[in-house]
């Protein structure tokens, strides 16, 4: 059975009916050429991307070793000199061979600056990891003065049951005829305080297990 013939109108609305469908595989194409543009843009971010992230990791991994290899070796313990420097290099070479190389030790020296000054070039003050210096005091009392917190009644109190007996050593005594107090246990006492507030002050790489004095 055949078709009967489209009539002019029916003719007219099918063309009108297929030009949308006509019109879509352009739009069709020309939104996959847009998609194709940005897929290649974003491959072309990723690619960049990745790059960045493997020279960062490149970098990190080259600084670490590079810190690896310069960062000196800790050391388990410290060896700590307090007031003047003396017996010379004979001594200080004794003090490297039996003491700081068998503890596998630093050391750190607590000096007035006249011998610093004095011993510049000695080995002793080369091989040391650290230099600290303290203040000189003709009366050490006023050292004791400086520290936060102390009474100031302290010297009318102590002293005068103190003659003779070098505790308060380096201070200016009340004794009869005494200058200062003989000995140096003001002067020791000082050092030590000095000394614990620089151990404390040490950062946490260059903590030690043990100490030598």
């Amino acid at each position: 059975m055949t078709r009967p013939p489209l009539r002019l109108g029916n003719r007219v609305l099918a063309l009108l009916w297929l030009l949308p469908s006509l019109d879509q595989p352009e739009v069709d194409a020309q939104a996959a050429c847009d998609e194709m543009r940005a897929s290649r843009a974003r491959r072309k971010l990723y690619r960049v991307a990745w790059i960045a992230l493997a020279a960062s990791l490149l970098l990190i991994h080259l600084f670490t070793l590079s810190t690896a290899r310069t960062a000196p070796p800790r050391r388990p313990a410290l060896v700590v000199l307090i007031g003047n420097l003396r017996g010379g290099e004979l001594a200080w070479e004794s003090l490297h061979r039996h003491v700081l190389a068998p503890n596998d030790a630093d050391l750190a020296v607590l000096i007035d600056p006249t011998s610093a000054q004095n011993a510049a070039n000695a080995s002793l003050l080369r091989r040391a990891t650290y230099v600290w210096r303290h203040h000189e005091f003709l009366d050490w009392g006023d050292a004791l003065d400086s520290i936060k917190g102390a009474r100031r009644d302290w010297r009318a109190k102590l002293l005068p049951g103190a003659c003779g007996t070098g505790l308060f050593g380096g201070v200016a005594s009340p004794c009869p005829g005494d200058h200062r107090s003989e000995g140096s246990g003001a002067i020791i006492f000082m050092l030590r305080f000095w000394l614990a507030r620089k151990i404390k002050r040490l950062p946490p790489p260059a903590e030690k297990d043990r100490f030598l004095f």
